[in-house]
């Protein structure tokens, strides 16, 4: 189907105000779709503003608000319609909480030479007694930097601990991740799978589900209205955004979302061409939360605060949905929206080493942090790419999101938050400079996850004193132990025993097994003389032999396999002589 869309033109507008005559440039237009304001560097439509009314208003008409004072101040502006933008169920006892604030909205579509700025201003100054506010439409920034198209490794999903997340949870076909963005590619081999499609309202020319959508099968596109949300040529940067989040895993086909089985609701907010602006994300954000979506993914962003768009992400709270949205990509410790408004979880960016990435915001109001840096993930005709951005490390966050969802389905928003906020790895350490900007921490999947402990290995000698000779050599028959130092770094648990394995043939394990108790949250522990595991070199042992051993817990505790192995060399070619 080919698409289009019908733009009205607004002048440039100046206003004559400095002391030397010459006009100063209060908007400049960018193209036919967009105008900045000079003022603060806001980004929003021609032709359109949106107002709130503070009470019910059931008397919206084609050419009227529905209140004459403020119809006869816009009439003058040549309108083209005026409507309620959120199509609510009529039935009031089937709507969502937020949904009678949201139908308090109305939108003004006209083609009058005056700025939407000016028009929102004017039409509030004259009517604070009946509205909250008056703004224009605002637009975001995709919060993404392009990289070379190179296939990798995904770095991140070992990074936040997706591997063992999975062996908890796989999550959920039926906890939904909704992406607004410039579309998807829906039939991408590594998206397909995990596209949430609408049954309920199949492709036949009429609104079955009555949401207001009609043949919304697939989602919905919100630039050019219709029901296709397919990128289409246009910019990659939903496709690679939903792979972030969810990209279909164990297929045998390239790689994985830590989402893993979590499915992936599309709506489409840019043309067609190359743009980098992000549209109407107001309208999407309302229908993903109508329509079953637990978690929105926004990886948009503006300076520019918006009453309209915070009225929305109220409702979205109160309709129980966690939205996940970028913190920005200016370096800089400043706010940036949606991610600093209320009811978001504010996610900023890091590289594989957990350093802050150079690009990211960092700010008070950041939740999180998340791997943001060299993401390899899906884009438009089957293809892949890496790119950087707090795009990316926002929906690697919703996708985490997504598993807490499904482990914990009964959990309210609130409580989904508080794990996500408090299931991180700290790296102020290495982020010192940042401390109190990046959030409780980065991302760890597996600890989101889990209510048991976690048993992570923070050191480990190797000693022949206690049963050997104290040489060092490590040789056959010669009993070795293990004085560790481990750490619970989550949660507390009782009776949790630990264990050691090897799966080499050259070594035996005298003692496999140490009960260490009840371990508090985040205390450190260490093994006793007493109490250790003990190993030695079977004759079969060459000499500098390299073991692997592994740590392990019993089923009431995990351990941290990013840090709970090591090797250990038997049968040294050289000894250290202690005695003469």
């Amino acid at each position: 189907m080919r698409k289009f869309l019908l733009f009205f033109l607004c002048p440039l507008c100046i206003s004559f105000f400095s002391f030397n005559g010459s006009p100063e440039i209060k908007y400049k237009r960018i193209n036919e779709r967009s105008i900045v304001r000079v003022s603060d560097g806001a980004k929003y439509q021609p032709g359109i503003i949106n107002i709130k009314f503070k009470n019910q208003n059931n008397n919206v008409a084609l050419l009227s608000t529905g209140n004459a004072r403020i119809d006869n101040l816009i009439s003058q502006y040549d309108l083209t319609r005026v409507y309620k933008p959120f199509p609510l169920k009529p039935d009031v006892s089937k709507r969502l909480p937020g949904d009678d604030d949201l139908d308090k909205f109305v939108t003004i579509k006209y083609r009058g030479n005056i700025d939407p700025t000016d028009l929102s201003n004017e039409v509030f100054s004259q009517n604070k007694d009946i509205l909250e506010w008056a703004e224009p439409e605002f637009i975001y920034d995709a919060l993404f930097i392009p990289n070379d198209p190179l296939v990798s490794t995904q770095y991140h999903i070992g990074k936040i601990n997706s591997y063992q997340a999975w062996d908890i949870t796989q999550g959920d076909t039926n906890v939904v991740i909704g992406i607004v963005d410039s579309g998807s590619d829906l039939d991408h081999p590594d998206l397909g799978a995990n596209i949430k499609y609408n049954y309920a309202d199949p492709v036949d020319g009429v609104d079955n589900d009555a949401n207001g959508y009609i043949d919304d099968f697939k989602g919905w596109d919100f630039y050019y209205g219709d029901n296709d949300p397919n990128i289409n040529g246009g910019s990659d940067h939903g496709s690679h955004v939903s792979g972030c989040a969810s990209q279909v895993a164990n297929n045998n086909v390239h790689g994985a979302g830590p989402g893993f089985k979590c499915k992936l609701m599309i709506t489409k907010h840019a043309p067609d061409v190359p743009d980098n602006s992000i549209y109407n994300s107001n309208s999407g954000i309302v229908y993903m939360y109508s329509n079953g979506a637990k978690v929105i993914n926004c990886s948009f962003g503006s300076a520019t605060y918006s009453a309209a768009t915070q009225n929305i992400i109220n409702a979205a709270w109160s309709a129980g949905v966690v939205i996940c949205a970028s913190s920005g990509n200016d370096g800089l410790n400043t706010p940036r929206y949606p991610g600093s408004y209320d009811n978001v979880v504010n996610v900023a960016a890091s590289n594989s080493a957990d350093l802050k990435a150079s690009f990211s915001n960092y700010h008070t109001t950041v939740d999180v942090i998340a791997p943001g840096e060299s993401i390899l993930s899906t884009v438009y005709n089957n293809s892949y790419a890496v790119f950087n951005g707090t795009s990316m490390s926002t929906p690697i966050t919703a996708g985490v999101v997504g598993l807490i969802r499904s482990k914990y389905p009964a959990w309210t928003n609130t409580q989904v938050v508080d794990r996500l906020k408090l299931g991180v790895d700290s790296i102020y350490h290495l982020n010192p400079a940042y401390i109190g900007l990046l959030g409780t921490g980065r991302v760890n999947a597996f600890k989101c996850v889990t209510d048991n402990p976690i048993v992570a290995l923070l050191s480990n000698t190797a000693s022949d004193s206690l049963y050997g000779n104290n040489d060092r050599v490590f040789d056959v028959n010669e009993v070795v132990t293990f004085s560790m130092i481990y750490k619970n770094i989550w949660l507390s648990g009782n009776n949790v025993s630990l264990r050691l394995t090897t799966s080499d043939p050259d070594v035996e394990l005298v003692q496999d097994s140490v009960f260490a108790g009840n371990l508090n949250a985040y205390t450190t522990y260490s093994t006793t003389p007493n109490a250790t595991f003990r190993v030695k070199a079977k004759t079969t042992c060459p000499f500098d032999k390299v073991v692997t051993f592994n740590l392990r817990t019993s089923s009431n505790a995990y351990s941290d396999n990013a840090s709970t192995t090591f090797t250990v060399t038997f049968r040294h070619g050289w000894a250290t002589h202690t005695v003469n």
